[in-house]
């Protein structure tokens, strides 16, 4: 190695440090933030198991809508159908994942 790449990867933790220290207020808000949020989380935990669950049934609803849609306009790929069934078979799944959801009366 030579004495530039050692100069380099010597240094390497030093890249964003005056940012870091322009912006050290924004850090400090942001944490502080971050542990206010994170206890009422913890105390509230009925309330973010249902939020988590909204949050990851919207993912999956557009991890099966924003491809189907795009299998949609690639109507020339050779593969069309065959991504068209995918995106199907996901929509498929998340309405079984939806309809076998736990109710408050712990039946599924």
């Amino acid at each position: 190695m030579d004495r530039e790449t050692q100069i380099s990867v010597a240094s390497l933790h030093l890249i964003g440090v005056g940012e870091l220290h322009k912006h050290w207020g924004w850090f400090v808000g942001l944490s502080i933030q971050l542990v206010v949020l994170g206890m009422m989380a913890l105390g509230s935990s009925v309330v973010m198991t249902l939020a988590t669950m909204v949050f990851v049934g919207w993912l999956m609803i557009g991890g099966g809508v924003v491809p189907a849609v795009y299998a949609l306009t690639c109507k020339g790929w050779s593969g069309f159908f065959l991504d068209l069934l995918c995106n199907r078979w996901s929509l498929v799944m998340l309405g079984l994942a939806a309809k076998n959801l736990p109710t408050s009366e712990g039946k599924a």
